[in-house]
């Protein structure tokens, strides 16, 4: 498999299949919205970039109002809903890649959209940091080296086994 970076639609799409799957496996809901694929598409983008050191998709986090979102991803879900169309178990993602989007969305997908999106933008996180900022505005993205910081110190060795 190549090192090229995948879309955020083709990882949103996945995301949505581990829902599903899990789902199917588990009592716990894992249901979705589109507010809930775009907190576990950030998620899983920073805990790649925290574990890996490489970033998850071609499209970076920008703030909006209610907190991080890759509008590529949302306009896509938006459009064509893929709560039936999403991607196939085998999308040609890295193995070791898939691992950690399922542990991640394992994790973090039994919580509601609503807690997702208030974990995402709390004080301290990596979309408030930018929205703090004087004149930064809406749209603007969240910079890797901080996403990958955060992710680091308060997911991955805080949820390390």
């Amino acid at each position: 498999m190549s090192e090229s970076i995948s879309t955020s639609i083709k990882i949103a799409k996945h995301i949505a299949y581990l829902c599903d799957e899990f789902n199917r496996k588990d009592t716990t809901d894992y249901e979705y919205n589109a507010t809930k694929i775009q907190k576990l598409l950030y998620i899983c983008y920073g805990v790649v970039l925290a574990c890996t050191g490489k970033r998850l998709t071609d499209e970076s986090p920008v703030i909006w109002p209610y907190g991080p979102v890759f509008p590529k991803a949302l306009n896509d879900f938006k459009k064509n809903n893929f709560k039936s169309k999403y991607a196939e178990e085998d999308d040609g993602l890295d193995e070791s890649i898939k691992e950690i989007l399922s542990v991640s969305v394992g994790f973090f997908g039994k919580f509601k959209a609503g807690q997702l999106s208030t974990w995402s933008h709390s004080e301290g996180s990596p979309w408030d940091i930018v929205a703090s900022i004087e004149n930064s505005g809406w749209n603007q993205k969240i910079p890797d080296g901080i996403l990958k910081s955060y992710f680091e110190k308060e997911v991955v060795k805080r949820y390390d086994d």
